[in-house]
């Protein structure tokens, strides 16, 4: 089915994600509430409508999935279709008092009530749903049937609530991790894991007892310019070596090479040209000669 780009750029990008997806998320600060947009949405959710009714069969199952088409229900039933109806919303749904804020808020909850089953992700979207009724149709009589499941009955129409949260298949997953393959490089990765914890540890251990790398450390990204851009820093028993990328050797030279001279026994630094023009260093600083 084709919509057409201005229709894309009203209903999709406009209303589905200028206007529902922000105020789900509750963040309806970044709603952009244009009337062209719902009429787009509208317009759209017809025409998506209309082609389920062109494959429809008898007793075939309709399942709508997410907020994009929350109306198509209402307009598969202004066709006089019986067939059951279900839809999913796969974001959450917010707070009443951030749903209020839309100025179709009534026109949405109405499309809702025209599906069989309504599924939540999760038991406090349901909530925030049922909440949403209670404060905004009146008339709205809500039972609920079960921890799951709640039954809505608005004037002639009745429709059902529920939260369906969507899981993994655990199989799926589990069966192919029993494979030798994946066995090995599991181990592998443990083995990293196992080298870098007891980097960690050594490091922790030198900061810890040596003075000079403690201050060193302490001081080192006050010292860094803002034309400097450190990549890594690693600590061994007696030295700190930094990595980084400078536009120039003077600029290095004078505003961190200077500094880190003052600071440790030793500074020696290598310089490897870019392409750019920069260069890339290594700086490696030793807190006591190796005679001490």
């Amino acid at each position: 089915m084709e919509i057409g780009l201005g229709n894309y750029e009203l209903y999709y990008k406009g209303f589905s994600n200028e206007v529902l997806w922000p105020l789900f998320h509750n963040f309806s600060t970044y709603c952009n509430f244009l009337p062209k947009y719902y009429e787009a949405f509208k317009k759209v959710n017809r025409q998506f409508a209309n082609t389920v009714i062109e494959n429809l069969t008898e007793n075939d199952f309709v399942w709508v999935h997410d907020y994009h088409l929350i109306n198509t229900a209402k307009y598969l039933r202004e066709k006089k279709i019986n067939n059951k109806i279900a839809f999913f919303l796969h974001i959450p749904f917010p707070p009443a008092e951030t749903f209020k804020r839309m100025p179709w808020r009534t026109e949405i909850l109405n499309a809702l009530f025209y599906y069989d089953l309504i599924g939540f992700q999760t038991p406090w979207d349901k909530q925030n749903f049922l909440d949403a009724i209670k404060f905004l149709i009146k008339d709205a009589k809500i039972k609920n049937e079960n921890k799951s499941v709640s039954s809505i009955k608005v004037g002639d129409m009745k429709s059902k609530a529920g939260s369906f949260p969507i899981s993994m298949d655990f199989n799926e997953f589990s069966i192919p991790s029993k494979n030798t393959q994946i066995d090995i490089k599991t181990k592998e990765i443990q083995k990293q894991i196992a080298f870098v914890k007891k980097q960690k540890a050594l490091a922790e251990e030198v900061y810890a007892s040596n003075t000079v790398l403690k201050e060193s450390m302490k001081n080192l990204f006050d010292l860094v310019p803002d034309q400097i851009t450190l990549s890594r820093v690693l600590m061994d028993k007696d030295s700190l070596i930094i990595y980084g990328i400078t536009p120039s050797k003077d600029t290095y030279n004078f505003l961190l090479g200077s500094p880190l001279r003052s600071i440790f026994y030793s500074s020696n630094t290598l310089f490897y040209l870019r392409d750019d023009g920069w260069f890339r260093f290594v700086s490696v600083n030793k807190s006591q000669s190796k005679g001490e």
